[in-house]
């Protein structure tokens, strides 16, 4: 599914989500309910750090990375991998959904929905 915007709501420049301070804030879509298991703040393993919210299909980039878009659209390639674009570099996430939602991509971050 090609990730779209139609339920977006008005970007702001940074709000305060469930991890902190993150660059927009989104309304979760209603067409694709894959998304809804991953909804919320997330986590690097390595170091507890939150990343940003996923809202919808997109990643709500939190404000320390000063990443240069605020919002990474989402994809699904299929039940058990994710896909992310940022700045032109695609990466891919494996979902593991045993216990704690966990996202481990190809460059080796690990992600942990809290």
């Amino acid at each position: 599914a090609v990730p779209t915007f139609k339920d977006e709501l008005p970007i702001k420049p940074a709000a305060f989500g469930s991890c902190g301070w993150v660059m927009a804030s989104m309304q979760p879509s209603q067409d694709d309910r894959y998304w809804d298991a991953f909804q919320g703040s997330w986590y690097r393993l390595a170091d507890n750090r939150c990343v940003g919210e996923i809202s919808g299909n997109s990643m709500i980039w939190h404000v320390q990375w000063n990443m240069p878009e605020a919002v990474s659209p989402l994809e699904h390639l299929n039940d058990d991998v994710v896909m992310n674009e940022v700045d032109g570099n695609i990466l891919t996430g494996r979902v593991r959904r045993e216990g704690q939602v966990t996202i481990l991509w190809s460059d080796g971050d690990v992600w942990l929905l809290k």
